[in-house]
């Protein structure tokens, strides 16, 4: 299985649905609010990074980004492979 979907899926058991609407809120710059009210869990919400080129194995940053935005900093050092 590939390690960068057993992460994805890993880093969505960990969220919450408050964090996915708190999620979703911090993409409304990147994906339309219309496709966003029908995403109702994080995996479709990384499909839909992953459709707009904003997430892939090699590029992380930008989930990173948003779950370091929404407090969820040992979901984002997980995802980039950081630990301490």
């Amino acid at each position: 299985m590939d390690p960068f979907r057993v992460k994805l899926l890993s880093i969505s058991n960990g969220i919450t649905d408050r964090e996915f609407v708190e999620l979703k809120f911090m993409c409304k710059q990147h994906i339309p609010v219309g496709v966003l009210e029908r995403l109702k869990r994080p995996l479709e919400l990384f499909d839909e990074l992953e459709n707009r080129n904003l997430l892939n194995a090699e590029n992380k940053e930008f989930l990173a980004a948003i779950l370091g935005g929404i407090n969820r900093l040992e979901l984002r050092d997980d995802l980039l492979g950081r630990s301490f």
